[in-house]
């Protein structure tokens, strides 16, 4: 899965980028920002207030977020691979958590 990230840098008060975020060139998520945190930096997906409480539109496992968080650039592009991604053909029935690896 090659992931390419586009990072923009903003004057946001807490952000330290926005960020969009393709998928093999076939998907893109927008509207990430790389926010700073108690913690240190955390990626905050789109989002929107239900109630009184805010719900994401995307929900990534960690290893994604972290990837993302590890590799984003706020002066270029940035091209990452996560994993192979084995055709359902190559997959053997017991070997079906590696099709998605990451």
């Amino acid at each position: 899965m090659e992931i390419t990230i586009k990072s923009f840098k903003s004057s946001l008060q807490g952000v330290k980028a926005s960020l969009s975020i393709g998928i093999d060139g076939i998907i893109w998520i927008t509207g990430v920002n790389v926010r700073e945190g108690k913690n240190g930096d955390f990626l905050a997906y789109p989002s929107y207030k239900s109630g009184e409480e805010w719900k994401s539109y995307i929900m990534a496992k960690k290893e994604f977020t972290q990837a993302i968080l590890d590799n984003y650039n706020s002066k270029k592009e940035v091209k990452i691979t996560i994993g192979t991604v084995k055709k359902q053909d190559d997959v053997e029935e017991e070997d079906s958590e590696s099709v998605f690896p990451f």
